[in-house]
């Protein structure tokens, strides 16, 4: 009886860790996806401003500045509908991811604030919380990184305009290539996307600021259904 038992034990206990394996390898993969396209995004919009501020020198050598001004016009296109598709798809899994982490860090806080629990529990319990924290921890600190390469990729973006006010008074006044200057930090103006999280908010340095004080605000009511 006991052998049966065991043998189902073991069973069902592969299971449930063949589930959080491929659910912590899902959110990874993900994750790593979402990274790499951000990234890619960034580095669009760094290589847009660094292909503006070549513009003067372009202009020595005799190039032709207004065709590179209207390839860049096209680039910065693609790279914003690049941001809109990459809200279409990801939008959901990153609002869910960054949800999820904050949910869990409060399970953390209160399996570590219940009493009844820790005393119960015994050292199986210490371990539990113990990893349940450290995974916490871990997920937290990636969202952090994430959210600061959303909004490196954006700063890149601000960029572009300050870099098209500059370079107005380094072209001849009245010129075409003026113009088209002219143009583009128009369409920029008027077509700048964020990154976002499935439309809720936009992904930015204070969204880490805002997390920080949902969080806190639960855990204070944690604290006080725990204590009462």
């Amino acid at each position: 009886m006991f052998r049966r038992w065991k043998i189902w034990f073991q069973k069902e206990l592969r299971q449930l860790l063949g589930i959080h394996f491929i659910f912590y390898y899902n959110r990874a993969m993900t994750m790593y996806v979402v990274f790499s396209v951000v990234c890619i995004i960034k580095n669009s919009f760094k290589c847009i401003n660094d292909q503006l501020t070549t513009v003067t020198h372009c202009s020595v050598i005799s190039e032709d500045v207004l065709d590179v001004l209207k390839k860049i016009t096209e680039l910065y296109l693609d790279t914003n509908k690049a941001v809109e598709c990459f809200n279409d798809i990801f939008g959901w899994p990153v609002f869910l991811c960054l949800s999820q982490n904050v949910v869990y860090l409060l399970f953390c806080f209160a399996l570590l604030s219940d009493k009844k629990f820790t005393s119960k529990g015994g050292l199986l319990a210490g371990d539990i919380i113990a990893v349940n924290v450290l995974n916490a921890i871990l997920g937290e600190w990636g969202s952090v990184v994430q959210i600061f390469f959303f909004d490196l990729a954006m700063q890149e973006a601000k960029k572009l305009t300050k870099t098209c006010y500059e370079l107005e008074d380094a072209l001849p006044a009245y010129s075409k290539e003026r113009e088209e200057l002219r143009n583009l930090s128009e369409i920029i103006q008027s077509t700048q996307t964020n990154f976002k999280a499935a439309d809720f908010f936009e992904i930015n340095r204070s969204t880490i600021l805002a997390l920080l004080g949902t969080t806190t605000t639960y855990m204070i009511v944690i604290i006080q259904f725990n204590f009462l």
